[in-house]
């Protein structure tokens, strides 16, 4: 009989072998959590680069499913959540844009259409109005929310700023979507309403950045004045002449169409100077609200909207120790960011809500009621555009 012994070689041969297909297994392993299992047992919560909520995996049902809602909700988490499908999906539609861009300068039609939801003139990205039939109904229940809400706090005062921009008005045509005017025939007269007006391409080009959805410096300085004259008449802080700065970005309209690396800007501003203040972000004391000073004195090649001004914060805190002022309260959205430390400057101390991240920050859900009996607020403040008044994540909680 003949019995074979392996030589070191075959052995070495073996452990190479072995250890080949262990790596094999970790990688197939890792592929498997990164684009199957994470997204479902642990999903990213904020699109940052798009500065959003992310989209997340929809819970299937034969109703969705039928209507096709739900191939389209599971289209835009697989964008978000899968870090490959999301780099190869902006790819895609880079070189799909760079397409259109060489064709817009050889056309000099007014409005370019990128997409169904975006146009493009003069190096401005443009959202398309929205559908007032697709939203009436959820406004209809937003206005029932804050209703109810008024009815509740009798002894808090109410202000509603609507912020209009391009999704509010066909500049093409001068339609006006009067989301605005809507809303304030429904409301509670207990709720003081007052709006940031946008009337034509030419406003829209002064006061809102070519490739991000905010407003820039120019727009939210206006709305600032607009909000202390109107809740305090009062006169804003001086402003320093603009600030251009050798910073470039590129916002979340640019990013949606992939374009990020085609469609910048210089990022221009204005400096304040505040009173001494305390700031508080998710009940930990802060040195500092945004990056704004390190634009300013260092200088950055690149920047962004909510690096500059501040991130989405669940729960803000600016307290100016005016004793003698009102406590405000604060619930919008992201084109806050670039006022609320002024406007805060106006009052005692000012809570900032925002609704889509505070129970994840702070560990439970935001309660309204109880958090104007805990923290004796005078005033409430809703500030946002047409999505922070139809999203549901927006709708007030309170009570018992």
């Amino acid at each position: 009989m003949y019995i074979y012994y392996p030589s070191v070689k075959d052995v070495n041969d073996l452990k190479n072998i072995k250890i080949i297909n262990i790596c094999f297994l970790i990688i197939f392993l890792s592929v498997i959590y990164v684009g199957f299992i994470k997204p479902i047992i642990k999903p990213i919560d904020v699109n940052y680069a798009e500065n959003r909520t992310a989209n997340k995996l929809p819970v299937f049902s034969f109703s969705v499913f039928l209507d096709k809602s739900f191939q389209d909700q599971y289209e835009a988490a697989i964008a978000d959540q899968l870090p490959l499908s999301s780099k190869m999906k902006k790819a895609e539609k880079t070189l799909e844009l760079i397409t259109k861009l060489n064709y817009f300068e050889m056309n000099d039609a007014q409005f370019h259409k990128i997409d169904s939801g975006l146009l493009y003139k003069d190096n401005y990205l443009i959202y398309t109005p929205r559908d007032f039939g697709s939203i009436k109904e959820k406004l209809d229940q937003k206005i029932m929310n804050l209703n109810e809400t008024v009815d509740r706090l009798s002894n808090v005062s109410f202000n509603l700023y609507y912020i209009e921009k391009d999704t509010d008005m066909n500049f093409e045509t001068g339609d006006r979507l009067q989301v605005y005017e809507y809303m304030k025939d429904k409301l509670n007269q207990r709720i003081s309403t007052e709006k940031y007006a946008i009337d034509s391409f030419e406003e829209f080009q002064s006061y809102f950045y070519q490739s991000d959805h905010h407003w820039n410096h120019k727009g939210s300085y206006q709305a600032y004045g607009e909000i202390v004259r109107w809740l305090g008449d009062e006169e804003p802080i001086q402003k320093s002449d603009e600030i251009c700065m050798n910073t470039t970005f590129s916002g979340s309209k640019a990013a949606g169409i992939g374009g990020s690396a085609l469609l910048k800007e210089q990022m221009c501003a204005y400096r304040f100077v505040l009173k001494p203040h305390d700031i508080y972000i998710n009940g930990k004391a802060a040195d500092r609200y945004g990056n704004y000073m390190d634009y300013f004195e260092v200088g950055k090649e690149s920047g962004s909207y909510s690096d500059f001004y501040g991130g989405d914060a669940g729960l803000l805190e600016f307290d100016y120790h005016q004793e003698d002022k009102e406590n405000l309260l604060m619930i919008g959205e992201s084109y806050d960011n670039a006022i609320n430390e002024l406007l805060a400057s106006h009052f005692n101390h000012t809570y900032n809500v925002d609704l889509r991240n505070y129970e994840r920050e702070n560990g439970k859900p935001f309660n309204l009621d109880a958090f104007v009996t805990e923290h004796s607020i005078d005033r409430i403040l809703l500030i946002g555009n047409i999505d922070y008044y139809v999203m549901e994540e927006f709708n007030l909680k309170g009570g018992n």
